[in-house]
């Protein structure tokens, strides 16, 4: 026979004496009677999955009012009449609405920290990108709720711009859809909207760098010797073509990095292209040509930190541009910019009968996928060297006529 529970009322609440079990009101509704000052209403049930008997505070009386206690004793109830525990049930629906409020200024950092995390962005490469979403995202969509960002809203915002400024756009959106698939993946929203945004704003295809034939080189260097350029940022031209590294490394060599005795420049990892999941240093041989052309660096900069320092900031390396701009400046635009050196000096191997795998480690390529990488780690240092000095013979030849 079931236990009869004399019910609960405001004069008796008042009149209850403290002890160490709490008053039944019935409905799986109990008040704790501590002193006549503190007086809580919990809410003790058999969790519906466990079985086990739980019990769980859900107000202070008489902040709670008797009645709010039974109205919510009910809505317990009814939830564990349908198999739910109504604790866990109301954390998963407060968490939900969380993430629904949650907006992209909220939410963007996440997905910035999570990226070098995982290594996908070299520090310096996120600080770059996230500036742009700054100056260009945020100020539109970065108080708006992730759930309701919609396509033709980001269309509408960007479309115009786009017209002007389409490789900023470009950047922009690819990081916007990046951002929403990462929302995708919290379960913010269970689908990204932006999908298929970059159909509107399509990438236009990257055209190759401009380059010349090797055979052209005496008409470039006679152009060289005629110039009104400071003779660092010819050297800087000359640099770039002996060694075939990219703009941004060959600026920012240091004297520290290059080894007189073996001949070689070392270039740390952090330094070079690419990701941070497969950090790898750059070895490369000086040919007799790149090290006079440093002997050469020595007089103007050998007291700086930097081989190609920067004139206007002597502790830093100069703009990673320079060598581009020495070549517009001397008709050379549309025609040659300084990657297109590296084409030329790599089809010059080409045409020389030089192993691929040799002369696209001489750029600092990765050849073969990851699993045939895996079994070769031949960085064909000496082979390099003779191809290095094969170009370096040919462009001084180049330079003498």
């Amino acid at each position: 026979m079931a236990k009869f529970v004399k019910p609960l009322t405001e004069t008796r609440i008042k009149n209850l004496k403290p002890k160490a079990t709490p008053y039944g009101d019935g409905n799986n509704l109990f008040l704790h009677v501590y002193n006549a000052e503190k007086k809580t209403f919990i809410f003790w049930y058999v969790h519906p999955i466990t079985k086990k008997r739980t019990k769980r505070k859900i107000g202070e009386y008489p902040y709670l009012s008797l009645e709010d206690a039974r109205e919510k004793a009910r809505a317990f109830n009814k939830l564990i009449s349908q198999g739910l525990d109504p604790f866990e049930y109301l954390a998963r629906q407060a968490e939900m609405q969380a993430r629904q409020e949650i907006n992209l200024l909220e939410f963007a950092p996440k997905w910035r920290d999570l990226k070098l995390a995982k290594g996908e962005n070299k520090p310096a490469t996120m600080a770059r990108e996230y500036r742009r979403l700054e100056n260009h995202l945020f100020p539109i969509f970065g108080h708006c709720p992730i759930n309701q960002i919609t396509k033709i809203a980001v269309i509408d915002a960007f479309f115009e711009m786009y017209a002007t400024k389409g490789d900023t756009v470009e950047k922009v959106i690819g990081r916007f859809v990046e951002i929403m698939d990462y929302a995708v993946e919290f379960g913010i929203i269970e689908a990204n909207p932006l999908s298929t945004i970059q159909k509107t704003f399509k990438r236009k295809k990257d055209k190759p760098n401009p380059t010349i034939n090797a055979k052209d080189l005496p008409a470039l260097f006679k152009r060289l010797n005629l110039a009104n350029n400071f003779i660092t940022s010819k050297l800087l031209v000359e640099w770039q073509m002996l060694t075939m590294l990219r703009s941004k490394e060959a600026v920012s060599i240091e004297w520290a990095e290059i080894d007189w005795h073996k001949k070689l420049l070392v270039i740390p990892a952090e330094k070079m292209k690419g990701t941070l999941k497969n950090p790898r240093p750059h070895t490369v041989p000086l040919s007799t040509q790149a090290l006079a052309l440093l002997k050469e660096m020595k007089k103007h900069n050998g007291h700086r930190r930097h081989v190609f320092a920067n004139r206007l900031k002597p502790d830093e390396p100069c703009n990673s541009q320079t060598a581009n701009s020495v070549l517009k400046r001397n008709g050379y635009h549309g025609i040659l910019t300084a990657h297109g050196l590296r084409a030329m000096a790599r089809t010059y191997l080409a045409d020389q009968g030089i192993d691929f795998q040799v002369a696209e480690a001489c750029l600092a390529h990765l050849v073969g996928g990851d699993v045939s990488r895996r079994y070769n780690y031949s960085d064909y240092l000496e082979l390099r060297r003779q191809a290095m000095q094969m170009w370096g013979d040919y462009v001084e030849q180049c330079k003498k006529s």
